[in-house]
């Protein structure tokens, strides 16, 4: 009886406000340490081409700004960062367009006010996926051969 009674206590923290605050917690997770009212969110479905996008409007930025530096896959994350990879946001803010563009895999996100939501036929991103996981498997395979040499 003891466990049942036990049971019931803990089914109890289910409550619908109890849910709705866990889904309120994990949005609040996937946004930026210091949120600024006019940040922009480029929002899109894994493997939709939001690097690619992203590259687009770092260096279109880059250029209106009046800056010689060039958006790279490699420092990408200085200029567009990714908000899954963390929410410190150290991101020089450029003249053009004059707000920070944090790229996400986030689905609706009530928090995101500005956001910019990529889409992709779905039959190309499932064409997509197979070839970036054989590509991670021959980066891995590689990499896992070349640490034994």
């Amino acid at each position: 009886m003891d466990k049942m009674l036990k049971l019931i206590s803990m089914l109890k923290i289910f409550t619908k406000k109890n849910i709705r605050n866990l889904i309120d917690c994990r949005h609040t997770l996937l946004l930026a340490d210091t949120p600024f009212h006019d940040d922009l969110y480029l929002v899109a479905y894994p493997k939709s081409g939001v690097t690619w996008f992203s590259f687009l409007l770092a260096n279109l930025s880059l250029q209106l700004s009046g800056d010689s530096r060039k958006a790279t896959f490699f420092n990408l994350q200085m200029f567009v960062p990714d908000i899954h990879v963390s929410n410190k946001l150290n991101v020089p803010l450029l003249s053009q367009p004059g707000h920070r563009i944090i790229k996400s895999h986030s689905p609706y996100n009530k928090n995101y006010k500005n956001v910019f939501y990529l889409l992709r036929d779905p039959r190309k991103v499932m064409v997509s996926y197979p070839i970036y996981f054989v590509w991670l498997m021959i980066h891995f395979l590689f990499s896992q051969v070349w640490s034994l040499l």
